[in-house]
């Protein structure tokens, strides 16, 4: 059986923003413009980056503003991993609730919803298309 090399997140290094920025438009369908709030990881395959972790911190809570890899590499785990080194993170940094929103339609909202997310609210027509978003919070 085929094991994936070890899921990692780092900083985000200024070689792969470009990536990094592509893949965030892709994904959530605007532009990724750099803000000093924000922290952003790479998530490395190896030491290859296949996609992001975007975050907003004020502890005790968090804010997800995305979390993508890259579409060849999806359904594979690598998000799931991610997903749980960040918490291993957030914890470290006091933060006890993780909020995030996600689109009604998307099958990110089973992936979350797996990860033991809750919805905690809707906000109508939230996406430029008219698409609600899911508002949903774990606790960690």
């Amino acid at each position: 059986m085929y094991r994936l090399p070890k899921v990692s997140l780092v900083p985000l290094k200024k070689k792969n923003e470009a990536f990094i920025s592509l893949l965030h438009q892709q994904e959530i369908g605007s532009t990724w413009i750099k803000s000093e709030q924000d922290q952003v990881y790479e998530i490395q395959l190896g030491k290859q980056c296949v996609g992001l972790v975007m975050l907003s911190m004020i502890a005790p809570e968090a804010n997800l503003i995305n979390l993508a890899v890259e579409k060849p590499l999806q359904n594979m785990g690598i998000g799931k991993q991610a997903l749980q080194l960040l918490i291993k993170k957030l914890t470290r940094s006091k933060v006890s609730m993780l909020h995030l929103e996600v689109r009604e339609q998307s099958p990110a909202l089973r992936f979350y919803l797996r990860q033991g997310f809750y919805s905690t609210g809707l906000r109508k027509a939230y996406y430029a298309d008219g698409e609600h978003a899911i508002l949903m919070t774990k606790q960690i």
